[in-house]
Parts: structure tokens; C-alpha cells; sequence
């Protein structure tokens, strides 16, 4: 009886081990890759204020007071995998300050952006503005605007690259 419970515990054991130890099952055939993004965040920006109501990061962490199209807003961007990236911006514009244009510039690359109501300054939503080619390795990043229609351009707190 004794003999056949520990040949019982053993098998038992075997079996656990087998089966903990056993290979993790591949990725299932024609799955998605994962989307590479890069993310410039407010936080990480350096803010060159150009003389307006004092560009800078707020509590919430977004750029804030950006009033001047001599402020400008850069970033060290390190790009990991070369390839096309689709350019998001997430912000905030209250409706009666929306319509300025903004320049964004990835690696020499421009894009124009006008900034459309999103109703309040409180409520952030991701803009996708267009697509950009880009090398590996670390290129130049920035904001500015070009022209503002009422006061103040936008609250930003990042812009995304999504490699397409």
C-alpha cells in the first residue's frame, strides 16, 4: 500500500514538472507585430519661451500658456527602428481659442498642423496629422506656431509615432 502511493506521488510530481516545464506556445500565424510607438512627452520637452504669457509645463503635465510664435517646444527624438511613422498629437483647445497652425518638425521633416476645437481645455483628444519617414537613431523634434488665432494655441501633452 505504502509502495503504491509513492509511485502515485511520484508520477504525480513528473507530471507537474512535465508540464510547468514544457515550452510556452508560439505566436499564432499571421498575428499583428506589435506597433513600435515613440512618445514625446511634455515633460521630457525643452521650452524655449518666446516672449508671450511664459510657455510652460503644467500640473497636468501638458505645455500650457503657449502664446507666442516665438515659443517653441523640442525634443531629442530617438528612433529605434527606421520606417514610415504615422504623427499623432494629443491636446487640448478650448473652442473660442482653436484655428492657430502649428509647425511640427521631425527630423527636418514638416508637417502643418491647424489645431480644431476639442470644446474645452479639459478635454484632450489625439489628432492624427500626418506621416513621416524615418531613420534609426536620434533626430531633432519641435513645435511652433506659425500663426494663432486667439490668444493661446493648444495644451499639449505628447505627440506619437506609430510605426506603420
Amino acid at each position: 500500500m505504502k509502495k503504491s502511493m509513492v509511485v502515485l506521488a511520484v508520477i504525480a510530481l513528473v507530471s507537474i514538472l512535465a508540464t510547468s516545464c514544457a515550452s510556452a506556445p508560439k505566436a499564432e500565424a499571421g498575428a499583428a507585430p506589435k506597433a513600435v510607438n515613440v512618445v514625446l512627452r511634455a515633460d521630457k520637452a525643452k521650452l524655449v519661451d518666446g516672449g508671450g504669457e511664459g510657455i510652460r509645463l503644467e500640473g497636468g503635465g501638458n505645455v500650457g500658456y503657449w502664446s507666442s510664435t516665438e515659443d517653441l517646444v523640442k525634443w531629442d527624438m530617438v528612433i529605434a527602428e527606421a520606417g514610415d511613422y504615422t504623427v499623432m498629437v494629443d491636446y487640448s483647445v478650448d473652442k473660442s481659442f482653436a484655428d492657430a497652425v502649428v509647425k511640427v518638425s521631425l527630423a527636418g521633416q514638416d508637417i502643418e498642423w491647424k489645431v480644431e476645437s476639442t470644446d474645452s481645455w479639459g478635454t484632450y483628444k489625439k489628432a492624427e496629422i500626418g506621416t513621416v519617414t524615418l531613420a534609426a537613431g536620434t533626430h531633432p523634434a519641435s513645435m511652433q506656431a506659425t500663426a494663432i488665432a486667439n490668444r493661446f494655441v493648444a495644451n499639449v501633452k505628447s505627440i506619437i509615432l506609430t510605426k506603420k
